[in-house]
């Protein structure tokens, strides 16, 4: 069953360095995302409910993977 997702904050850091100081700051309480939507599903099944959520999409030090 699928509900409506629980509240968090969608974070977009531009480079590698600030991606590494939000996951230090926010430590388990951020999840990943990077670019799938699989974080997503499982907010909505209420499997993850972090209060954080990164997106590596625009990060610019990976645009080479």
């Amino acid at each position: 069953m699928i509900h409506r997702m629980p509240k968090f904050e969608y974070l977009a850091p531009k480079t590698m360095g600030g991606t590494l100081s939000l996951l230090s700051q926010y430590g388990a309480r951020a999840k990943v995302a990077a670019g799938r939507t699989d974080p997503l599903v499982g907010m909505k099944e209420r499997k993850a409910a972090p209060d954080y959520l990164i997106s590596l999409e625009g990060v610019s030090d990976l645009d080479c993977i």
